[in-house]
């Protein structure tokens, strides 16, 4: 509970500092925040309709802005814990549906195609690994074809308190033994960022 009432508190303080600049109050710059969408959606078919997209930890759902960008059609559906984040995300696409659920102590009662979860593992809120892994396991749970997410590498210069940083030799081989042998880790695109792709596929010809 103090992992997500720690979270909830710093997007809150934060979403009420930068209340006009929707990445800034979850903490990035716009340009930083689409090339890490970017890394992630390019595991998923953007173009059909008939295709769904959880984006769990979605703040003030700036990726449902660019996914419309880069054309996708399919549904989208958004879930946070941070309720002013919610409601300026309500504000800002009132058609679409977003929701406040913890989905470690929630029940999955929907999957989805694809479940993307950008920045959500990156500030030091009191977790560990194991949470991370915990948290990573919750959210296979929701999906039906891809999960990507991205973490702070460990591989760096220097690292500062506020951050969290996540082995990503370590989260691989965690996703391959539990999750699925099917797997990608891109290391290379963002500095000292690192996204995986978690394939729920058991049809080789599907791909």
């Amino acid at each position: 509970m103090a992992i997500k009432d720690n979270m909830a508190q710093m997007y809150t303080e934060r979403a009420k500092q930068y209340s006009d600049d929707y990445s800034k109050a979850v903490m990035w710059s716009q340009d930083s925040q689409y090339a890490l969408f970017g890394q992630l959606v390019n595991a998923f078919d953007l173009n059909s309709p008939r295709l769904s997209l959880l984006d769990l930890g979605c703040g003030n759902g700036e990726l449902y802005k660019y996914l419309n960008f880069r054309g996708y059609r399919g549904e989208y559906t958004g879930i946070d814990i941070t309720q002013i984040l919610l409601d300026q995300a309500t504000a800002r696409f009132p058609n679409v549906e977003f929701i406040n659920q913890d989905i470690l102590t929630e029940a999955c009662v929907k999957r989805y195609n694809y479940v993307c979860m950008s920045g959500l593992f990156n500030l030091n809120v009191g977790q560990d690994t194991e949470w991370v892994k915990r948290f990573v396991s919750r959210a296979f749970e929701f999906t039906e074809d891809v999960l990507t997410f991205n973490a702070i590498s460990t591989y760096v210069n220097y690292k500062q308190p506020e951050i969290f940083y996540i082995n990503p030799l370590e989260m691989m081989v965690f996703c391959i033994e539990n999750l699925s042998p099917r797997c990608t880790l891109t290391h290379h695109n963002f500095p000292y960022h690192y996204s995986i792709a978690v394939y729920r596929y058991t049809d080789w010809r599907r791909i």
